[in-house]
């Protein structure tokens, strides 16, 4: 019989998922108004405070898929959520920029293996021929993260001091961490020992079957990027700052009220049916985005972004995960983000740049752009291997 989607286990490491992303987007989103306007940080370490998190995110990510595969999901998970509960509760000492940035590199390790586990934690409990749904319905705890963690943060540091959001962080990494703890591991039983891929050098850290698809996610945080870095900054220099909470609302709520409908989609009709109509809404909403200031109209770019990040996100992290044996989930999870997470640091230190130099309405034009070339990537590599059936959905 056909096992349930929704279990105490998949729940559990849903609702991890959802703090420690939380955590990521509350901090994301105000850490470079708090270097700005609290630390008289410069453009270049704005544009840092992102990039080195992301940094140590990416150093780490090519070992954690193996460490999860080799050790434990869950064990792996425990491990590094630890030290990103440790760093969490390190800023609120931390009153200088290079300290700051020391400890938001370290933080990145702790965010890395966690993430990887967690996902790959969530794939163990996710019935075969229900992926796009159960991953979709996983994603939609990150999505309700996008809601929480720079809304909240945003409110907080417009109304608190910034120890406060600290605080609140902290007290989200720790969620994470207690629910990563009664998260149990399934055994993948159908797989005897033997049956393992036996890999050596470097595909022992990355899965080559899921690198097309994990180009084309790399070019999506690469646009991606200017919305989750910058966009509180954009909306402080165009006076509106109390309205950006609410563009961050706008965005999540379209993800999380399509994201059921999204999953089911997937498995009925296949990843073109979403991925062509998604990126082109995501290319027009950042397009809109650089070109007007008008605080309406960027809410509805908020919900057009949404839509279309809502359906690619899924689906090309359903396609990775797909391109992979089960044994190698871990690995092409971790392959997966690390592109990932690449495209977010460098998106948001070009962009930072770029921002500081020649102004926003520069940045969004870019980023809209390079949504374009994640579109035509996916249309001239990743649709051509699904002609060839080298990727297999079930």
């Amino acid at each position: 019989m056909e096992q349930k989607l929704w279990n105490k286990n998949f729940i559990n490491v849903c609702l991890s998922s959802f703090f420690i992303f939380s955590n990521f987007y509350l901090l994301t989103a105000t850490m470079p108004i708090y270097v700005k306007n609290d630390l008289q940080g410069s453009a270049t370490h704005i544009s840092l405070i992102v990039s080195l998190y992301i940094l140590g995110t990416v150093l780490l990510r090519p070992f954690t898929g193996k460490w999860a595969d080799q050790y434990g999901k869950r064990k792996i998970a425990l491990v590094f959520l630890t030290i990103f509960i440790i760093c969490n509760l390190v800023y609120l000492g931390t009153q200088a920029i290079v300290p700051l940035l020391i400890v938001r590199f370290i933080n990145g390790f702790g965010f890395s293996a966690a993430t990887t586990s967690t996902a790959a934690l969530a794939m163990d409990w996710i019935p075969s021929k229900r992926k796009g749904e159960g991953i979709g319905y996983f994603g939609l705890f990150m999505s309700l993260a996008m809601v929480v963690g720079p809304a909240l943060g945003i409110f907080l540091a417009n109304n608190f001091d910034y120890s406060v959001l600290l605080i609140v962080a902290s007290i989200f990494a720790i969620l994470s961490m207690i629910f990563s703890y009664f998260t149990a591991e399934k055994p993948i039983n159908e797989l005897k020992q033997n049956d393992k891929p036996k890999v050596k050098g470097i595909d022992q850290y990355i899965e080559r079957k899921a690198l097309p698809i994990c180009f084309t996610a790399f070019l999506l945080a690469f646009a991606y990027s200017a919305i989750v870095a910058y966009i509180a900054l954009y909306f402080s220099e165009i006076g509106q700052a109390k309205y950006s909470m609410f563009f961050f609302i706008c965005l999540a709520l379209v993800i999380i009220l399509t994201r059921p409908k999204i999953g089911k989609i997937y498995d009925s009709k296949g990843s073109n049916t979403l991925v062509y109509p998604g990126l082109t809404l995501l290319i027009i909403g950042l397009f809109i985005v650089g070109f007007s200031t008008n605080t309406t109209i960027l809410l509805v770019a908020a919900g057009i972004i949404g839509l279309g990040y809502g359906a690619v996100f899924p689906s090309f992290q359903t396609l990775c995960i797909s391109s992979a044996e089960p044994a190698r989930a871990g690995t092409a999870s971790a392959t997966f983000f690390l592109l990932y997470d690449i495209g977010i640091g460098l998106g948001s230190f070009v962009f930072g740049m770029i921002s500081s130099n020649f102004g926003f309405k520069l940045t969004y034009f870019l980023a809209a752009l390079i949504g374009l070339c994640c579109l035509v990537s996916y249309i001239f590599i990743i649709n051509k291997k699904n002609n060839r059936n080298k990727i297999v959905i079930e």
